[in-house]
């Protein structure tokens, strides 16, 4: 820390904590560094006294603008001697304060903080188990700041009380961008005043939502959020368990909807079969959409109306479907496949693909000249299925990465793999569901080699990079 040209220090994970001494010298250093701009102190589960000496340093910083104390478990007695720092330093634009298991105290001190400070653009209070009435309080104090661009608070314990008052911090906030609040206790309520709320925002461009309990009332308020809002373009409503009606009013809305590009939501389990599929088709002709990603839709004999808009589409470059009843349409997605000369990686995790299905999806790959990434996870692709996909895309140079982890490979199926690698697709830099080192005999790696140099833990993308030296 006594190097005054350091720009970036990471000191993450060393179990200072607990050493007084130690948490001095950084302080001293801090106070010094006069170039330093990011620092981490992340996992070092620091005490009051630490984070006090850390502070003391932080007061005397004029360059600092991004400090990571996630992990660290801080009091509030930690918290306020931070904030009383962040007062006097005002420099810090990106703060991240993960994992602490944040007190009533500590999150208020936050609170506090936001009210008055004037650079702060960047705020990560995820995983601090923060429950509802000091959500609320900490959204009431959200209105009157006027700088930050980014919340993150994924993983907490907020309600429909406390979403609603965030809600109506954002519809007033002139300079918030981007929210993420997955994995909270949100409830349909809780989504429906939230998306009410975001009706006359003009700064709001993403909102990821997902994992929070959300359903049609949310959908539904989203969808005529959608036909008012001209400035949000991403919007994560995965794992909503929707209707059928809530997806409807959506891909109605984008049909007037020019702004939005990015779109995931998900059916209940339970819904049945999905009337969807022309309406998500409309919305594909209308909205220029780059990315879509859909969870338990089953459109029966409708896939194929999907399966055709996508074969014509300019604007998607990734495309998800997730536990989706696709596969009798699956003829339809190989023919449409070649043709389609924007997408960049395709998902089809759990969409109940088979080894009958592999040949046309290898034969479609390779005549598909943009595709980078696909997903195969959690499917039933056997040995055959995994010797048809891989035997076949040698003239892809193209695709990057394929995942088949989750499907019942075995021990054949894997070394079917490996002999596809050693014939030509060895161009991926990502290969998920088998091990390459367990399979370093089929690959033929020669003692030689560079995976000589390397130690048993070799990732499969060390692998990946030595095979694909074998063709320019």
């Amino acid at each position: 820390m006594s190097q005054s040209s350091a720009a970036s220090i990471d000191l993450s994970f060393n179990q200072l904590g607990e050493e007084e001494e130690a948490m001095r010298r950084i302080g001293e250093g801090i106070k010094h560094a006069s170039s330093l701009s990011e620092l981490s102190l992340r996992g070092n589960f620091t005490l009051d006294r630490g984070v006090i000496l850390i502070s003391s340093g932080l007061k005397g910083n004029a360059s600092l603008t991004s400090l990571d104390l996630s992990q660290n478990d801080l009091t509030g007695v930690a918290m306020k001697a931070l904030v009383t720092a962040l007062k006097v330093r005002k420099g810090i634009e990106r703060l991240i304060l993960a994992h602490n298991h944040l007190s009533a105290e500590g999150t208020f001190h936050i609170g506090n903080y936001l009210k008055v400070d004037r650079r702060i653009v960047y705020l990560d209070l995820s995983h601090n188990e923060i429950n509802e009435p000091t959500s609320k309080v900490f959204f009431t104090a959200l209105k009157h700041n006027k700088k930050l661009e980014e919340l993150i608070y994924v993983g907490n314990d907020m309600r429909t009380e406390g979403c609603g008052m965030l809600g109506c911090a954002i519809e007033v906030h002139p300079t918030l961008k981007r929210v993420r609040i997955w994995g909270n206790n949100v409830g349909d309520e809780g989504g429906h005043h939230f998306f009410r709320s975001l009706r006359n925002n003009r700064t709001l461009l993403s909102a990821e939502c997902g994992t929070n309990k959300m359903g049609e009332k949310t959908c539904l308020s989203a969808a005529l959020t959608l036909h008012h809002n001209s400035t949000l373009t991403e919007l994560d409503l995965s794992s909503t368990s929707s209707t059928d009606k809530g997806a409807i009013a959506l891909f109605n809305a984008l049909q007037t909807n020019s702004t939005l590009s990015k779109l995931a939501i998900s059916l209940s389990r339970s819904e049945g079969v999905s009337t969807s599929a022309v309406h998500i088709s409309n919305a594909l002709n209308s909205c220029p959409l780059s990315s879509l990603s859909l969870a338990h839709f089953d459109w029966a004999g409708q896939s194929s109306i999907v399966i055709d808009t996508i074969a014509s589409n300019t604007s998607l470059t990734h495309l998800e479907f997730d536990h989706c009843s696709i596969a009798g349409a699956f003829n339809t997605i190989s023919m449409a496949l070649p043709h389609n000369t924007s997408l960049l990686s395709l998902c089809l995790d759990e969409c109940s693909l088979s080894d009958q299905h592999m040949p046309s999806l290898a034969q479609a790959i390779q005549l598909n000249t943009t595709l980078e990434s696909i997903s195969l996870r959690r499917n039933e692709v056997h040995q055959s299925g995994a010797k048809s996909l891989f035997s076949t895309m040698h003239d892809n140079a193209g695709l990057h990465s394929i995942d088949v982890a989750g499907n019942p490979l075995g021990f054949e199926g894997r070394q079917r793999i490996c002999e596809g690698l050693k014939d030509g697709v060895a161009r991926l830099r990502y290969l998920g569901g088998l091990v390459l080192r367990d399979h370093r005999g089929t690959l033929e790696l020669p003692a030689d080699s560079q995976f000589s140099k390397l130690d048993e833990g070799a990732s499969n993308e060390e692998i990946l990079k030595i095979l694909r030296s074998r063709w320019p």
